[in-house]
Parts: structure tokens; sequence; C-alpha cells
């Protein structure tokens, strides 16, 4: 998976999440190049969860179903 800046510029390229013991690891490289394990704990996901609305829960259960790889702008 890749996530992208509002520029378009690669920001990470994710190569794997994996659930640790209390933990979510994501691993992938910064900017393409830099090698990078991002923990999300508990309460970094409680904060996360808070700032999702919900448009933009819709909006990820919309996507499942929509065809193309382009970048949104």
């Amino acid at each position: 998976m890749k996530l992208y800046g509002s520029e378009g510029v690669l920001l990470m390229e994710v190569e794997s999440i994996k659930a640790g013991e209390r933990n979510i690891h994501i691993k992938g490289k910064m900017m393409g190049q830099i090698p990078m394990t991002v923990v999300l704990g508990p309460s970094d996901l409680r904060e996360a969860v808070k700032m999702l609305s919900l448009s933009v829960i819709c909006l990820a259960i919309r996507m499942f179903f929509m065809r193309g790889d382009k970048q949104a702008a």
C-alpha cells in the first residue's frame, strides 16, 4: 500500500501490518528509502477513531467498491 501527500509525492510504502502483543506494527519505507516501523498503541487507536466522522466512515466503506488506482487530490 502506498501513502501519498496532497501533492502526489510518495510519503510511505507500507510493507506489512501486524499485530503485536499490545500494539499494531506498521512496517514500511518512508519516502521510498528510509525503513521504519510505526507502532500504534491502544490510546493512539482510540484517538484515531475519535477523528472519524460519519462521512469519512461512509466513504471508506464505499471505497471498497470503487474501481481504479487513482490518487486523490
